[in-house]
């Protein structure tokens, strides 16, 4: 746990000091706290990209089981 919680803090330190960090995680809590921006993919394709501020991040779960695609 206390190595978990060094690396989220490292990484939202990085990220206030401009740095771009690449995330793959099914942890969407976690997600959600550390990225500006979220890429889903299903079965090898982008199902969409959106910022995590995006009113249609709701269909995130969607995304994820390959039923819905977002441009």
């Amino acid at each position: 746990m206390g190595a978990t919680q060094f690396l989220r803090e490292h990484l939202l330190k990085l990220c206030r000091q401009g740095s771009s960090v690449l995330l793959f995680s099914e942890d969407l809590d976690e997600i959600f706290e550390l990225c500006d921006r979220v890429a889903v993919i299903f079965a090898g394709e982008f199902m969409g990209i959106l910022e995590t501020d995006d009113e249609r991040i709701n269909d995130i779960g969607l995304m994820m089981a390959g039923s819905k695609r977002i441009e």
